[in-house]
């Protein structure tokens, strides 16, 4: 569990009756890790129950910190795709919770489908499902005293307002429990803090986010296990805890046992190959050291400082770094290179932009693009299926850190295909 913790502080004078929960999102048991081109045959297993150890993981914390509900903000299973073991995974979670009476408080993301829950099997006792866009509102009790209400409601893609929600009296800790799309403009805080929910639990999205507004605690967990590069860093639940004097204090916990990362360094181009090998094993080393117990999938990047060397970027370098990388490191567990890369050139040769070559000519159409940063990609004609043509349109629409980044990729790859490390 992180030691970092977020207090929202309230007026004194009040005693709050303490109360102690988690709230989850996002856990996706059908969604397997993507991105993945090669692996160690001994890390199938693991990969491949990922999001569900991730998820026993999570529920396990909710027993170790003895809270008294979870919370679980959508997206949680397409009962579509997940099949029988997803379900029976999930009733002999909430059976181990209400063994100890933790109760669960379950709202309907657009990939849940609720409403498509077995009839033949039935729901623990513990579990209260939210699976109509209309706000319930559901009181927590503790030897007959209310402590939390739980104002819960399922995605819904038409809402505009928040009203809804709004929070009475004797209501304990006032919570929104609910799940947003994915593609959600930006929330507008004011708004929620004028229903008088002191803690949002949102779900929708797979990066963890929990800030404060005005007093109002808004959370977005995250989903407990990364799927693919871009979700680097720890994932997990966020674990709440309402003290006596009103401050509500938040703590996040890792779930994750597999996690993406992204590992940087800085080379001279003139540096040699057992050089840049004893750097990338202390990085390693010191990564591998930190998360022992962890399956780390590692995208390395290498940044160039110099003059160009035909040697340092010839591409089976990269392939026999690559190779080395995974040969040394990638025990079960340990740390698996998924990509090395090196950022484009800082110092060409001098002359090849100049010259009359398919080389030449490449470097100036490259050049070009940078200088004007609204000139298009032409990329139409290699689109083939719908798919495709939907992937070419979002190409043409990147921001300029992005197009930076392709015009650097094309720049090597171009180098690489017209001659330019033969040198």
């Amino acid at each position: 569990m992180s030691s970092e913790g977020q207090t929202e502080s309230v007026k004194s004078g009040v005693r709050w009756e303490p109360v102690r929960f988690l709230h989850a999102s996002d856990l996706r048991l059908h969604e397997p890790l993507a991105g993945l081109s090669e692996f160690p045959p001994a890390w199938q297993p693991v990969l491949a129950s990922a999001a569900y150890d991730a998820a026993t993981r999570m529920f396990d914390a909710a027993i170790a910190e003895r809270v008294e509900f979870v919370l679980l903000s959508g997206n949680v299973v397409d009962l579509d795709v997940g099949g029988p073991r997803a379900l029976a995974f999930l009733l002999s979670q909430f059976e181990r919770l209400g063994q100890r009476g933790i109760e669960v408080f379950w709202c309907a993301g657009p990939q849940d489908h609720l409403d498509r829950w077995p009839t033949a099997i039935e729901l623990p006792g513990n579990v209260r499902l939210f699976a109509s866009t209309l706000v319930d509102g559901v009181t927590v009790r503790r030897r007959e005293k209310v402590v939390a209400t739980v104002y819960g409601s399922a995605y819904d893609p038409q809402r505009s307002s928040w009203k809804d929600f709004q929070a009475g009296a004797g209501v304990g800790l006032p919570i929104g429990l609910t799940s947003l799309s994915a593609e959600r403009g930006p929330l507008e805080m004011a708004r929620l803090a004028g229903q008088g929910i002191r803690y949002w639990a949102l779900g929708g999205q797979a990066k963890r986010d929990v800030s404060t507004h005005s007093g109002v605690v808004v959370a977005f967990p995250g989903t407990p296990q990364g799927r693919g590069s871009s979700a680097v860093g720890a994932h997990g639940a966020v674990l709440v805890s309402l003290e006596v004097d009103g401050q509500l204090r938040t703590q996040t916990v890792d779930c994750d046992g597999v996690r993406w990362l992204t590992l940087s360094l800085a080379v001279a181009e003139s540096i040699h190959l057992d050089a840049l090998k004893d750097l990338l094993a202390d990085r390693a080393l010191q990564v591998t050291s930190k998360f022992p117990d962890m399956h780390l999938l590692v995208n390395w990047q290498i940044a160039t400082t110099g003059d160009y060397s035909a040697e340092f970027r010839r591409e089976e370098t990269v392939v026999k770094l690559l190779k080395w990388l995974r040969h040394e490191f990638g025990g079960t567990p340990g740390l698996w290179s998924v990509s090395l890369t090196c950022s484009a050139p800082q110092n060409l040769p001098k002359g090849w932009q100049e010259e009359d070559t398919l080389l030449g000519d490449y470097l100036r159409e490259v050049a070009r693009y940078r200088q004007d940063g609204k000139l298009p990609f032409q990329l139409a004609h290699y689109a083939g299926g719908q798919d495709e043509v939907a992937g070419v349109t979002r190409l043409t629409r990147m921001d300029a850190a992005t197009r930076e980044a392709v015009l650097d990729t094309a720049l090597l790859g171009g180098i690489e295909r017209l001659g330019g490390n033969q040198s």
